[in-house]
């Protein structure tokens, strides 16, 4: 007979037999029924990627599991991949080490409380990163103006890499920053810095520099001072700048050049208003100057000026101001003769103000208007190159404005309106000015082109100005 089990189980079947003679005799047989084992799921964890240095990584088989029972065996192996080194092969999540660059595909066998078994493998990647090489520092000399930046020589064993070049300041255009090798271009001599990136195809990275110097013309020397404002703490500690305490002297003394010679020149500020510390970690991303000089800035309300003394009246000289302070709304008006340069200086890390061959008058004397858009004028710090032409024209060359401005006074008697002018300004002489009076309005190179006398009558006096026939800039009155 076919015995069909009603479930799971232990049974008992008994056969008995009986023969003509009616004696009988049993046998007994007992069958033990079980379900069907559901094999175990073996899970070695997800594909990993690792970049030398790191040797070593961990694998995971913690998401295996046996739904009908219980995992009780683990075993790894290395399927294919360089040496290596198993911590455990027979734990759920060994490590493994001395690992080199290159592929690895490990196995993991799990085995049930009731023998049966499951693999997975994985695969873990060893990636060497790429090795940057900008090439050799090197050096032109004008009137030559290019050169050539070879990342050629950057490797990556194990994959493919790509390029970008940038330059660590200003001053050059580099052709193509995504060409191994590509041509840039200066736009006069100077030390220049350059930081090439490799990526792999793996993403893993690697940097190099290459400083590119470039000469002046053979035989000539050119001069350049660097000066930083700050109030007394916390100066620039580079032997290249020269630090002015305006706080405690509105007149420098004569400043240093780059090289470490002394000059003759020196500068006066008339007013310094204000230090404001911009903080030690401020303009970190400065490209206009290093951050140091952006920390402390002078600040002031009204006109002011900087006279430079001291030049040689043979030559011209290139001049670089700088200035910046947290969101304020305020941007810095430099004026030289009748040129005009705009810093918005508001948290500023890379506008300034340049001023290109300018002649000093014949007293060796260069001064520049520092106004205002806003409430407040910052100075942070300046750059002089002179020039090596001594070829040149003391007549500035005309810059087209929109309005004439008159400066602010430096005091508090006078109001004038409206400023900027078109043509009628009104200038209001308060209360507590008496007896005669003379109005003088002075054009930026220190020419008086009107003045007006009277005598204070009334309280409150207007006397107005016409100033339509002035050409368009800034004046004093």
């Amino acid at each position: 007979p076919i015995f069909t089990s009603p479930g799971t189980g232990q049974f008992t079947i008994v056969l008995t037999v009986r023969d003509d003679s009616q004696l009988t005799g049993t046998d007994t047989l007992r069958i033990s029924i079980t379900a069907t084992n559901i094999l175990p799921v073996a899970n070695a964890g997800t594909d990993q990627l690792i970049q030398l240095p790191t040797n070593s990584a961990a694998l995971n088989g913690n998401s295996s599991y046996d739904p009908d029972g219980n995992v009780t065996a683990y075993k790894w192996r290395k399927i294919t991949g360089p040496n290596m080194v198993f911590s455990n092969d027979a734990v759920v999540s060994p490590s493994v080490s001395s690992l080199t660059y290159g592929s690895y595909q490990f196995e993991l066998v799990v085995t049930d409380n009731r023998g049966g078994i499951a693999k997975d493998s994985m695969v873990l990647i060893v990636n060497s990163p790429p090795s940057a090489n900008a090439g050799s520092n090197t050096s032109i000399t004008l009137p030559a103006n290019t050169a050539t930046l070879n990342g050629s020589a950057s490797t990556d064993v194990d994959g493919t890499i790509s390029y970008a070049w940038t330059q660590l300041g200003t001053g050059a255009s580099i052709a193509n920053p995504s060409a191994a090798q590509t041509s840039v271009t200066f736009a006069g001599e100077g030390t220049y810095n350059f930081q090439l990136t490799v990526m792999d195809n793996r993403g893993a990275t690697s940097t190099a520099s290459v400083t590119i110097t470039v000469l002046p013309v053979p035989g000539v020397s050119v001069k350049t001072f660097k000066v930083n404002i700050f109030g007394g703490t916390n100066p620039y500690n580079n032997a290249q700048w020269n630090n002015w305490n305006v706080v405690s002297s509105l007149t420098s003394s004569r400043f240093n050049y780059d090289d470490g010679t002394a000059s003759n020149i020196n500068a006066v500020l008339t007013a310094y208003g204000l230090i404001a510390d911009n903080g030690a970690t401020y303009a970190a991303a400065a490209t206009a100057c290093p951050p140091a000089v952006l920390r402390y800035t002078s600040a002031n309300t009204s006109y002011r000026t900087l006279t430079f003394n001291g030049m040689n009246t043979s030559k011209t000289y290139n001049l670089e101001f700088y200035g910046s302070r947290a969101n304020t709304g305020n941007s810095s008006i430099f004026q030289i003769g009748n040129r005009y340069d705009t810093i918005s200086t508001d948290n500023n890390v890379n506008d300034v103000a340049r001023f290109n061959d300018i002649a000093p008058d014949a007293n060796g004397r260069i001064v520049v208007t520092i106004s205002r858009i806003g409430t407040w004028n910052y100075l942070s710090g300046f750059v002089v190159n002179e020039n090596i032409s001594t070829s040149f024209s003391r007549t500035p060359a005309p810059v087209e404005e929109v309005q004439s401005t008159i400066a602010e006074p430096a005091s508090t008697l006078l109001s004038v309106h409206p400023n900027p002018v078109v043509d009628i300004i009104t200038v209001n002489i308060p209360a507590d000015i008496n007896g005669e009076y003379k109005l003088s309005l002075v054009n930026m190179a220190g020419k008086v082109l009107s003045q007006r006398s009277g005598r204070k009558t009334t309280i409150g006096q207007l006397e107005k100005l016409d100033v339509s026939n002035f050409p368009k800039g800034m004046y004093m009155l």
